[in-house]
C-alpha cells in the first residue's frame, strides 16, 4: 500500500456544496474507519482541501475520488493526485488501534461515461488543440457557438482544468479522459 495526497478544489456555489456535504463527510469517514483516509482537512476559505489516502495505486485513488458525493454532485472542480513520500513521522501514519487494511476502491457511482469524455467532446478537444476558435468549431460541427462553450465547460469540469491552455496536458495525463 502507498500513500497519496489528494488536493481538491470545490465549486464556489454554497448551495451545491451544502446539498452534498453530509454525504461527502460520511463517505470519507467510512474510508477513515477502514484505514484508507489517513488524514486531511479543508483550506481556511473552505473552497478545497487536502486528503492523505492509502491505496494500492493511483488508479484506486482516482476511483475513490470519482465515487465521492462531491464529485458525483459536481462540487469538485479540480483534483490533483500525487504519491506521498513520507520522510519523517511514518510511524504516525500507522496507529496501533487501526492497522492498515487492504482496500479495494468502490465502483464509481456516476452513470456510465459521465466521467470519460464523449466522442463528441474528443472531436471538440482535437479541434481546440488544432487552434480553432469556438466559432470555427461550431461552423465545422454545424452547431451553435453556445453548444461548443457548453461542451468545453463540461470537458473542463471532467478533466479538472479551467482553461484551453491546460487541455492538451489534461488529455495526456488524466485517467478521466479515457
Amino acid at each position: 500500500m502507498q500513500l497519496f495526497a489528494v488536493e481538491m478544489c470545490f465549486s464556489p456555489d454554497e448551495n451545491m456544496r451544502r446539498r452534498c456535504q453530509s454525504a461527502h463527510r460520511d463517505y470519507w469517514q467510512a474510508l477513515a474507519d477502514r484505514g484508507v483516509l489517513m488524514g486531511g482537512g479543508l483550506w481556511p476559505d473552505g473552497n478545497g482541501g487536502l486528503l492523505v489516502c492509502r491505496a494500492a495505486d493511483e488508479q484506486a485513488v482516482w476511483a475513490l475520488v470519482r465515487a465521492d458525493p462531491y464529485a458525483v454532485g459536481g462540487v469538485i472542480t479540480e483534483v490533483q493526485v500525487r504519491r506521498w513520500n513520507i520522510l519523517m513521522g511514518e510511524r504516525l501514519m500507522d496507529t496501533p488501534d487501526r492497522p492498515p487494511t487492504t482496500v479495494t476502491a468502490p465502483e464509481p457511482t456516476p452513470a456510465p461515461g459521465e466521467w470519460a469524455l464523449t466522442p463528441h467532446e474528443h472531436r471538440i478537444a482535437h479541434l481546440v488543440l488544432d487552434g480553432r476558435t469556438n466559432r470555427e468549431i461550431a461552423t465545422h460541427l454545424h452547431v451553435s457557438s453556445r453548444a461548443v462553450e457548453l461542451h468545453l465547460t463540461s470537458m473542463y469540469r471532467k478533466l479538472g482544468i479551467a482553461r484551453r491552455a491546460q487541455l492538451a496536458r489534461a488529455l495526456t495525463l488524466s485517467p478521466l479522459a479515457a
